[in-house]
């Protein structure tokens, strides 16, 4: 085994570690929470970092193999902006305001109260508009400075 394999052989080995005496409750899940994002940032970082010399080192390999991986440049193309284009800016607008009063019917539809005003007896915010479908977003625990 290399140097480097090793090397990152260790660091999943010691994350398991630390993963299971969180599960056991030997330490702390709130602090080690909080240093896996320090950690997650830094992975980020040094992937930056070193994406050169990953560029680099990849051009020199004649066989784009590495153990059980297949390597290959990937990305370029392009990224598009249409916000110069004033009928997409118009149509964008449209679609927003559609989305919000879609978003806004959903709301009410779960929440399901109905609003009367007392003067005419008029149902105020009665759902007029066809709702949002909306999907649960998983719920965690976030860390901020």
């Amino acid at each position: 085994m290399g140097k480097t394999k090793e090397l990152f052989e260790d660091m999943r080995q010691t994350l398991e570690s630390i993963k299971n005496q969180v599960i056991e409750g030997e330490i702390s899940a709130f602090l080690s929470g909080r240093e896996i994002r320090i950690l997650e940032s830094d992975v980020k970082q040094f992937k930056e970092d070193t994406a050169d010399a990953e560029k680099v080192e990849f051009a020199l390999y004649s066989k784009k193999e590495l153990a059980e991986m297949k390597i290959q440049m990937s990305g370029g193309g392009y990224t598009y902006d249409y916000k110069h284009i004033p009928e997409w800016v118009e149509q964008k607008k449209k679609l927003t305001e559609i989305e919000e009063k879609a978003k806004v019917a959903f709301k009410l539809q779960v929440s399901s109260t109905i609003e009367v005003d007392k003067e005419t007896g008029e149902i105020i915010n009665e759902i007029d508009f066809t709702p949002a479908k909306a999907t649960a977003k998983k719920q965690s625990v976030s860390f901020k400075k």
